[in-house]
């Protein structure tokens, strides 16, 4: 599927980067995958998540570039995604330095996809504040750097599709929820979201 929104499509082209180059890194987007352990890649951690939003901010809107263009531009957001790179040296897992060359080794690899994205690099996005994901365990299983990304997305006066429900769902317009589901998360049927 492509998308037309420019996070999402660097996902893909970092995807399509990570494979041409044989990287094993699993790569997984969304809210819920930092929780995850199932999605790490070969070996153990090995995963790059992109995470919309950085502290529950989308980012924030901006003049549109290249007016004149068509569609034509209306605004430009600036949206946020936090980046994780996750990675571990299992042939020293005792050895803190070769855990901290594993990260940076991935998070290098994942800079430099974003940068050659043939849709979204070069001068479209900007990465800041790297950190590292501390973690209060003594011994910990690999290392791991967040960093923010920021991608110039432009908003145009394009209509888009909209994406209906499934025509069997009927979801009440006030609560959203769909017919059968119940409200204190207690829903045991099927068929529900």
């Amino acid at each position: 599927m492509t998308s037309v929104f420019a996070l999402s499509t660097l996902v893909e082209d970092v995807r399509a980067q990570f494979t041409a180059d044989e990287l094993t890194a699993n790569i997984a987007f969304g809210w819920r995958e930092p929780a995850k352990a199932i999605n790490q890649g070969v070996g153990g951690a090995n995963r790059v998540l992109f995470v919309p939003g950085v502290d529950g901010k989308v980012g924030q809107y901006a003049p549109p570039r290249n007016p004149g263009r068509n569609p034509r531009p209306l605004r430009t957001l600036l949206e946020q995604a936090t980046v994780l790179c996750w990675a571990v040296d299992t042939s020293a897992p005792n050895d803190e330095l070769a855990q901290y060359e594993a990260a940076r080794t991935l998070h290098d690899q994942v800079v430099r996809a974003i940068y050659l994205s043939p849709n979204v690099g070069h001068g479209s996005f900007d990465i800041s504040d790297p950190q590292w994901v501390a973690s209060s365990t003594e011994k910990r299983f690999g290392a791991e750097i967040k960093f923010t990304l920021t991608v110039q997305a432009a908003i145009t006066d394009e209509l888009l599709p909209v994406v209906d429900p499934p025509a069997t769902a009927e979801t009440d317009i006030t609560t959203g929820f769909v017919a059968g589901d119940e409200a204190d998360g207690t829903d045991t049927t099927t068929g529900g979201t």
